[in-house]
């Protein structure tokens, strides 16, 4: 149980977040400033969210299916400057992202869990932010990514799996 605390913490620590306008609406940004990820979730659409693995490197945009497009810019630019500069909270439960729901914190990584509409039907997107980047389970199962200390990670759903259970 205490280990469990402490890991959760550790992930909890290693991100702060801020809310601010952007080019659709309103984002809830996360920055995770030891190694320069930056998560924009957009409140209108659960399941999409735009990602830099590191200050400097590419922006993506990433769908719900986990097909990726570059960005030129950010989509809540300011907000995402405001955190790089040091401004921020700390992450914990309870953090409100529109459509994506609210934060909860899960077996030692801070979590947002949202349902897009697929082929099949109503299907499960989870984000997780951990102690050393983020792990997304799409809602196609072999496609999921990983940005895990700056570096982008494409993987199948197990292999996503097993690295949240690390």
């Amino acid at each position: 149980e205490e280990l469990s605390d402490a890991s959760s913490r550790r992930s909890q620590d290693a991100w702060k977040w801020l809310e601010g306008k952007g080019a659709l609406g309103q984002y809830t940004v996360f920055f995770h400033p030891v190694s320069g990820t930056v998560v924009e979730v957009w409140h209108g659409g659960a399941g999409s969210f735009t990602f830099q693995r590191a200050q400097g490197a590419q922006i993506k945009y990433c769908s719900a299916l986990c097909s990726m497009q570059d960005e030129a810019t950010p989509f809540a630019a300011e907000t995402v400057e405001r955190l790089t500069a040091g401004e921020g909270k700390k992450v914990d439960a309870g953090i409100a992202a529109g459509d994506w729901g609210q934060t909860a914190v899960k077996e030692g990584r801070v979590v947002l869990r949202g349902t897009v509409e697929v082929r099949d039907g109503p299907t499960a997107v989870e984000l997780h932010l951990t102690q050393h980047g983020f792990v997304f389970l799409s809602a196609e199962p072999s496609k999921c990514i990983a940005v895990r200390n700056g570096e982008l990670l494409p993987l199948p759903r197990s292999d996503a799996m097993r690295m949240l259970s690390e």
